[in-house]
């Protein structure tokens, strides 16, 4: 390549008549002058020309093995091409060459679909690389922005194989006497990616030794050889995880894997048609923080305009209301959700305490992206609402604001605190809620909610008998409002069902609780709505704060479905071994069920979420999420809350002790264990380079949030 490279930038100096008929389109054929886009390449004109129009049925063998007969076809090939377009031109026969599959209704019906689908993920999963505000270098499809050193190797790749090429060229091609012989080995760039944030886990083995484990595509597969070629039970050797995560519910870089929460919002609201009229008098109910993300902020705007700005849109959207709620966020530096925020902030914004009214402010999205300056934005807000000038552009209105565990009534004559609404609730998501049924006892028909997100749809859904009057979901979509009856939905569902949402949207996947990787939402929505039991295991989630080992082995039962087993398969060891083998042994580890280590940890943090939502309503102490499968660690910047994946040994120690070879100078076959073992060297063993190296294969996405069936439904 190297040299076909040299040639290719040497063209304009030695051929550049070759150049301009390249940059041309010399490299294609425009077949038809009516479709701008049927340019082929030139090889591929002749099979579309003569060749098209010499072909019989079968081809020459079944034309004529005759060696004479042949030797004419193909030497006449061309005049009898020649002849037939003219007989056609003559008859006035023309080919219509813009008929194509992907202009068939069905087909744009699909790729519409797909494309609605593909925005979904990226609004509500992904970072949207196609987003107008200024972000940060990240993943698309974790979110997680990598640290300077790595940023840095993905910016400038080219440069780095720019430098290479022209040491290459330098000392290799160019020179009469090369001053490196041109076979000698290449050194490796080495660049770090996304895949150099992966985690570790330090194993001990025998004598002493320690071996590092990296999350990699590859390490599953290597384990899986090992035990093979050591004859171990297959089945006994997946009820480990095999990695130092659970690939199937967390991402190579230790965050939870995420799903297409839309998906289950979407097949919820499709249950009712959308409400043209909202009963008066109603109540208007606000994510505080979901309307301050949507304002348009210049860098000269001072936090006095900002605030004003955010007044204005609240007043405007709930013009029809009498009172109006702003619920806001508490951002906690201990948190469940650390890890969701992980993805989306960049850890590296400066910190704001003590805002005014005066201050400008410059780049607001990335101040935004710091939990404490959000608090401090929170705090600012509520201060400049209180003072006279504010509270009198509210007229006969009432706003209710939140600010950490206080709620505050303000009118155009007073402030009060508001005690029955204070909570130590962090998230907004279920302090609407609280507000929603604090206010359908002041005498309205209706309560409004504005917010788009999934969680608060499902929420309303589970606490619509709470609530003594209808409740609608205000959505925007396109600059378009639409008004979601979630009464009329809770409804729909039944009763039963409406209370096990809270438990099967923790367990499938939220901001705080892995997803399980390839499943999605809709096939357990399904399962939900067709057994009883699974709705009551559902509805006893979240019920208590420690989860029962009874409830646990419900639940795998669940995950066995999701899977597509047998229908009496309850053991979700049994379902991984099923799920591997249906693969003939090529599954990769996100694709199979989690071990049941992995699945009871998975199960007693989705407990802990849904028994925080459950308490929505209540003013009830929340306890902390440490012990609840979550746990706090200690580093340089303080505490952290880590996600505590497993509890017991990522796989079987048979394994672990023959996973890495400890060479020092040269792997060699008579002491090398990889060697010995029929195994490549990997970056485990403690040689970075040698002759037992593996080669190079790209890198594929273990990513997938679509709803796949990794086994046939089996009745």
């Amino acid at each position: 390549m190297s040299i076909y490279y040299s040639d290719m930038t040497s063209l304009p100096k030695e051929h550049p008549q070759v150049i301009a008929l390249l940059e041309a389109g010399g490299f294609s054929v425009q077949m038809s002058p009516d479709n701008a886009f049927g340019r082929i390449p030139v090889d591929q004109t002749i099979e579309e020309t003569i060749n098209k129009d010499t072909q019989t049925a079968g081809g020459t063998r079944g034309f004529s093995l005759n060696p004479g007969a042949l030797q004419r076809y193909y030497m006449t090939a061309e005049f009898r091409a020649m002849f037939l377009r003219e007989i056609r031109e003559m008859v006035g026969y023309s080919q219509d060459n813009n008929g194509h599959a992907d202009l068939q209704k069905s087909r744009i019906k699909k790729d519409e679909k797909d494309v609605q689908e593909m925005t979904d993920l990226l609004l509500n999963s992904w970072l949207n690389p196609f987003s107008d505000e200024s972000q940060p270098l990240a993943s698309i499809l974790t979110g997680a922005v990598p640290s300077l050193d790595i940023a840095l190797d993905l910016a400038k790749p080219y440069l780095s194989g720019e430098a290479a090429y022209q040491g290459f060229k330098n000392n290799r091609l160019e020179p009469d006497k090369p001053l490196v012989k041109f076979h000698d080995t290449l050194k490796k760039q080495k660049l770090k990616t996304f895949t150099s944030m992966s985690k570790v886990k330090t194993i001990k083995k025998k004598k002493g030794e320690e071996t590092i484990i990296c999350t990699d595509r590859n390490l599953f597969a290597r384990m899986i050889i090992i035990a093979e070629s050591h004859q171990l039970h297959m089945q006994e050797v997946l009820q480990h995880p095999l990695g130092p995560l659970p690939s199937s519910l967390a991402t190579s870089n230790g965050l939870p894997r995420k799903t297409n929460k839309a998906q289950l919002g979407r097949e919820l609201e499709k249950l009712v048609q959308p409400t043209a009229e909202i009963p008066s008098p109603s109540v208007y109910v606000i994510d505080g923080m979901a309307l301050v993300q949507k304002l348009k902020v210049s860098d000269q705007m001072t936090f006095g305009q900002i605030a004003d700005a955010a007044l204005s849109r609240v007043l405007q959207e709930g013009g029809n209301s009498r009172r109006i709620d702003v619920v806001f966020d508490v951002y906690n530096e201990i948190s469940i959700k650390s890890a969701e925020r992980e993805r989306r902030e960049e850890g590296e914004s400066v910190t704001c305490k003590n805002l005014t009214a005066g201050q400008k402010i410059k780049q607001f999205r990335n101040f935004l992206q710091n939990g404490q300056n959000k608090n401090s934005l929170i705090a600012f807000f509520n201060d400049y609402w209180r003072k006279p000038p504010s509270r009198e552009k509210l007229a006969s209105k009432e706003l209710y604001t939140t600010c950490g565990t206080k709620c505050y009534k303000l009118t155009a004559d007073t402030v009060q605190e508001v005690i029955e609404l204070s909570s130590g609730q962090e998230e907004a998501d279920t302090r609407l809620l609280l507000h929603a049924k604090h206010a359908a006892t002041s005498h309205v028909k209706a309560v409004i909610i504005s917010s788009e997100d999934t969680d608060v749809r499902i929420l309303c859904i589970s606490f619509a008998h709470a609530i003594t009057v209808p409740v609608y979901q205000r959505c925007v979509s396109q600059h378009q409002a639409r008004y979601v009856d979630i009464s009329k939905i809770a409804g729909v569902l039944g009763q039963g069902v409406s209370k096990a949402l809270l438990g099967l949207h923790a367990f499938t996947g939220c901001d705080s609780v892995s997803a399980f990787a390839g499943i999605g939402k809709a096939k357990p929505l399904r399962l939900l709505c067709s057994k009883n039991e699974f709705q009551v295991m559902f509805q006893n989630l979240g019920e208590q704060w420690f989860i029962t080992e009874e409830l646990c082995v419900q639940l795998e039962s669940f995950v066995c479905a999701m899977y597509g087993t047998k229908k009496g398969n309850q053991d979700v060891n049994h379902c991984r071994y099923a799920v591997f083998c249906s693969k003939k042994g090529e599954a990769e580890s996100h694709q199979l069920t989690p071990c049941r280590d992995c699945l009871h940890h998975h199960c007693k943090r989705a407990n802990y979420q849904t028994a925080v939502w459950k308490n929505a309503l209540t003013n009830n102490q929340v306890p902390g999420p440490a012990g609840y499968r979550w746990a706090l660690e200690s580093d340089e910047s303080g505490q952290r809350l880590d996600i505590v994946w497993m509890s017991g040994w990522p796989a079987p120690k048979a394994v672990i002790e023959l996973l890495a070879c400890t060479c020092r100078r040269v792997c060699k076959s008579n002491t090398c264990e990889c060697i010995l073992n029929g195994l490549k060297c990997s970056d485990l063993c403690r040689l970075a380079d040698c002759s037992n190296q593996p080669d190079e294969t790209p890198f594929q996405s273990e990513e997938d949030d679509g709803d796949i069936d990794l086994l046939p439904d089996i009745d």
